[in-house]
């Protein structure tokens, strides 16, 4: 029988490339040992690392060599706001809607509201004649603080509609 020289030839190649293997990983494993042996040595008894300490503080002064000046020079700066700036964070006489969206169509106006009834939000659609056109609007509230009123907004921007904020002043 003749033996073929291809499958001889195919294993000497494989044995090579397993030598090879052997030794990265032999490699690998020395470097890894090395690295680790390397950490602990660089480690002190506290198992902290051995940092250089900035110029002009040792170790025998203690706390009292490090003075924050901050403290004392942020105490002599104040600043005056004037009386007629300061602005209540909520006023009490203004009530705020959402415009939702306006229409020329009722029913795309009574869909909008009623969708948004769906979603649990007070809405109601408001005639208005602008330039001889009838419009109506879709209002969203009433919201007695800005806060609550821009919480709703944000749900209504989340749904893909461009609110406008309304502010109502009460008599």
């Amino acid at each position: 029988m003749v033996k073929s020289t291809h499958r001889g030839a195919s294993k000497s190649s494989q044995s090579e490339h397993s030598g090879s293997w052997g030794g990265l990983l032999l490699l690998g494993f020395v470097l890894g040992v090395v690295s680790t042996l390397g950490v602990q040595y660089l480690f002190n008894s506290n198992g902290t690392l051995p940092l250089a300490e900035p110029e002009g503080m040792a170790g025998d002064e203690g706390d009292e060599s490090r003075n924050f000046e901050f403290y004392t020079l942020l105490n002599d700066m104040q600043v005056q706001v004037p009386d007629s700036d300061i602005q209540l964070a909520e006023d009490d006489n203004i009530i705020y809607w959402l415009q939702a969206g306006s229409f020329r169509s009722t029913d795309d106006a009574e869909n909008l509201r009623v969708n948004l009834i769906l979603q649990n939000m007070e809405a109601e659609v408001r005639p208005v004649s602008n330039n001889g056109v009838l419009w109506h609007r879709v209002v969203v509230g009433p919201f007695e603080t800005r806060t609550l009123a821009n919480g709703a907004k944000e749900k209504l921007i989340s749904d893909g509609l461009q609110p406008i904020t309304l502010r109502q002043e009460l008599p």
